[in-house]
This record gives structure tokens, C-alpha cells and sequence, in this order.
């Protein structure tokens, strides 16, 4: 009996390891960057002008560059990392778009565009579909929203996964 309890307490440890696999300092550096990666929704849904959300997405790369300069190869969890890059890339292809909206008077994205963001971000197809008559085009709105809507759903999955 003892036998299978030790057994039972050895693979429920076996299984779990992946969740303890990583130092604490290393988890909490993980968590710094997912903090400064929320704030940038945070302010999204409250309401940001340009400049405060440029100022929020350099943060968070930031949070990030230090992250992955202080564990380059080891002592980090690799599934957060990419998520970290998906995320970062979400905002700042968003950050991007809002840009040139601004600076550049680029008001509209055409099927070209649309075609290049459907590359780095694959679930955008099914929020911001390809308009059907060739050479029509999107506002910037609508893709910015349709980006930011990418980013919670990519921070979620990182959410559901830290909950396993």
C-alpha cells in the first residue's frame, strides 16, 4: 500500500514539474512583462490617445528586451515567451496602423495591407474579413479594433494556460 501511494505521489509530482520547472525570480520577471503587456489593454478599454499608447507598448517591449536578456536560453518558459512576441507584435502592427492614420493620412488599408496582417496575425481574417470587390478598403478603425480584439484573445490564452 505504501508502495502505491508512493507511486501516486511520485507521478502526480512527475506531472506537475512543468509547472515549477521555471525559478521564482523567473516567473516573477514573466509576470512584470504580462503586467506591462495588460496595461496596454487596460488603457485601450478605458480609453488612450496615441501618444500614452505608444508610451504603454515601448514599456512593455522594454519589459520584455530585459526578460529575455536576463534568461536568454534557459530558466524561462518558452510557450509564455512566444506569447509575449505574439502579443507585442499585436500592439505594435496596431500601434503602427494608428500611426499612419495620424502622421502619414493613411485613413484606409487596402487588400494589399490586409493581406501582410493576415500573415503575422492569422486569427485577424475571421474579425476583419478581406473586403470581396478588389481594390476596395478597410478604415483604420476597424483594424485597430479588430487588432486589439487578436491581443486579448492571444493574452487570454496565456491566462488559461497559467490556470493549468
Amino acid at each position: 500500500m505504501k508502495k502505491i501511494l508512493l507511486m501516486i505521489s511520485m507521478l502526480m509530482l512527475i506531472s506537475m514539474s512543468t509547472v515549477f520547472a521555471y525559478s521564482d525570480e523567473s516567473n516573477a520577471d514573466a509576470q512584470k512583462v504580462l503586467d506591462s503587456i495588460k496595461d496596454i489593454r487596460y488603457n485601450v478599454e478605458a480609453g488612450v490617445n496615441f501618444t500614452d499608447y505608444s508610451s504603454l507598448v515601448s514599456k512593455a517591449s522594454i519589459a520584455f528586451r530585459k526578460y529575455e536578456e536576463k534568461y536568454p536560453t534557459t530558466d524561462k518558459d518558452p510557450y509564455l515567451e512566444e506569447k509575449f512576441k505574439v502579443l507585442l507584435i499585436d500592439y505594435d502592427d496596431t500601434r503602427t496602423i494608428w500611426n499612419d492614420a495620424i502622421y502619414e493620412n493613411h485613413k484606409t488599408l487596402f487588400n494589399d495591407d490586409l493581406e501582410f496582417l493576415y500573415q503575422r496575425h492569422p486569427s485577424l481574417k475571421e474579425k476583419l474579413p478581406l473586403p470581396s470587390i478588389p481594390h476596395t478598403y478597410t478604415y483604420y478603425e476597424k483594424a485597430l479594433h479588430a487588432l486589439w480584439s487578436v491581443a486579448a484573445e492571444d493574452e487570454k490564452s496565456i491566462n488559461n494556460n497559467q490556470q493549468k
